[in-house]
């Protein structure tokens, strides 16, 4: 099991969507999944998806419908999702890279990084990327990388 099989198999048998949500402080939200008849597929990506650290996905076997469904909750994980995603799809490229910037731009008015997001842009800038490559990476602005760099400087120190 890796990224590129299950971005095959999302591809065909998955779904991103962006949709009002009442009581969701954005007014919107994003869901992601994969419907599927064979639930044993759709075990394995999940344990796949729980080893790479998505920590809310949940598997579906509705007794009143014939597919079974696999769902990531939480924004944290689609955004994570998404973003191994979109370099591997090809007919669902498009709605993920705007699911995807939706869930990020809120972030940014909110300030709501992931702490595992900062980290990750302070390992690229050791790895000698700048502070541009990395917003290009990650989906944050140029301003915000450099001020999580510098907090994790100070953190070293």
């Amino acid at each position: 099991m890796n990224w590129d099989y299950i971005a095959g198999f999302f591809d065909g048998e998955g779904w991103v969507t962006l949709y009002r949500e009442k009581n969701n402080k954005w007014g919107k939200a994003v869901k992601v999944g994969i419907e599927q008849k064979d639930i044993k597929p759709l075990k394995e990506i999940k344990s796949f998806l729980e080893k790479e650290g998505l920590n809310k996905v949940c598997l579906y076997n509705r007794h009143n419908r014939v597919t079974s469904s696999l769902q990531i909750q939480n924004k944290f994980d689609i955004n994570l999702f998404l973003k191994k995603m979109i370099p591997r799809v090809i007919v669902k490229k498009k709605r993920c890279i705007e699911c995807q910037r939706f869930i990020q731009d809120k972030w940014y008015k909110i300030g709501a990084y992931p702490e595992q997001t900062k980290e990750e842009a302070y390992r690229y800038w050791k790895k000698g990327k700048n502070y541009f490559q990395i917003s290009k990476i990650i989906g944050a602005d140029h301003k915000t990388i450099k001020s999580w760099v510098l907090d994790q400087e100070k953190d070293e120190k």
